[in-house]
């Protein structure tokens, strides 16, 4: 009988600003210090600024930090994209997280996270997500600033939190159907667990620039 091979797993973040480094390292500070056994894969553009690049070099081995640096993913210059607020522009760069093809389960999280307690049981629900599904919280689009940026249809009554209640949200989520309101649709970007492959990025990326 051959070896069974154990499965890679890593965290995941993006940075293309230096006003996020303090946030990538409180992240990775946090996960380092509930004791999680995975990487933190940094990825970040040419435009992050040399000093902030050098912190990150420097915190790296003590933090088990893995720097990816990447070109800024943008749409074709042909198309037409509205973003809702300016700071969004950069959110495309954020699809290159899943060209980490070596991992057999990756966990994104935004830089702007702290881990309070350990979280590595996130990939033994890894092991029950569809190969090219993706695992992700609803996006909540209550929209209680009343953001002027956020669409019309981002009220309480349309967010898929709505109907719910603690503790039985976090374990009996809102389901979706066909018929569903399509704000249930929505997904919230700031944390998702995937499985990494060849196929899945090229065929986003193919997606990305022809769309």
């Amino acid at each position: 009988m051959g070896v069974q091979q154990a499965k890679k797993y890593a965290y995941t973040t993006l940075i293309t600003r230096a006003s996020y480094l303090a946030g990538v390292l409180i992240l990775a500070h946090t996960l380092k210090k509930q004791g999680s056994r995975h990487p933190l894969l940094v990825y970040y553009t040419d435009g992050l600024q040399q000093d902030a690049v050098r912190a990150l070099e420097l915190e790296a081995p003590k933090l088990d930090i893995i720097l990816k640096p990447v070109d800024l993913l943008l749409p074709p210059a042909d198309v037409r994209v509205q973003l809702i607020a300016e700071r969004f522009g950069d959110t495309w760069t954020k699809l290159r997280v899943f060209d980490c093809v070596e991992y057999d389960a990756v966990c994104y999280l935004d830089a702007d996270m702290a881990i309070y307690r350990n979280m590595d049981e996130i990939f033994t629900e890894a092991e029950r997500l569809p190969q090219d599904w993706l695992a992700a919280n609803h996006a909540c689009v209550c929209n209680l600033e009343r953001d002027p940026w956020a669409p019309a249809d981002w009220r309480e009554e349309n967010c898929a939190f709505t109907p719910t209640s603690h503790p039985e949200a976090l374990y009996k989520p809102t389901q979706q159907t066909p018929d569903s309101r399509p704000t249930w649709h929505l997904l919230n970007g700031g944390m998702f667990l995937y499985h990494p492959s060849k196929e899945l990025w090229d065929d986003m990326l193919h997606c990305f620039n022809t769309s």
